[in-house]
C-alpha cells in the first residue's frame, strides 16, 4: 500500500491535467483496502475509487481521498462454444486486457 497526501492527478489519468488531491491511496489487494478502511476514519470526506484513469476527466482539485486499485490478474473463470468469463483485477490496463484476449483468441 503507498498513501501520498497533496500529490498531483496528471499522471494519474489519460487527460494530463494537472490537479491535485489531498490524499491518494494505492492498493494492491482487497484486504488492503479493508484494512485502511478499518484503521482509518473516513467520516464525511469525499471518495473516489480509480483504476488506470483512462475515463476520468479532473478538471479542478480532488478534496477528500482517491482510492487507486493497483489489483493485477487475469484468469478464465468458465469457456463455452461462444462465451469466456474472466475474473479481472480492478487495477488492469485495458489495453493489456484486450492484447491478452486477442492472444487467447478470445
Amino acid at each position: 500500500m503507498e498513501i501520498a497526501e497533496n500529490i498531483s492527478l496528471k499522471n494519474l489519468n489519460t487527460f494530463g491535467i494537472e490537479c491535485f488531491v489531498n490524499k491518494l491511496v494505492k492498493f494492491n489487494t482487497e484486504e488492503e483496502i479493508q484494512n485502511y478502511l478499518l484503521q482509518n476514519k473516513i467520516g464525511d470526506k469525499n471518495i473516489f475509487i480509480i483504476g488506470g484513469g483512462s475515463n476520468i476527466l479532473f478538471t479542478k482539485n480532488f478534496d477528500g481521498i482517491i482510492f487507486k486499485s493497483e489489483i493485477k490478474g487475469t484468469s478464465e473463470i468458465k469457456k463455452t462454444e461462444q462465451n469466456v468469463f474472466l475474473e479481472i483485477g480492478s487495477g488492469e490496463i485495458w489495453d493489456d486486457l484486450v492484447k491478452y484476449s486477442v492472444s487467447k483468441n478470445y
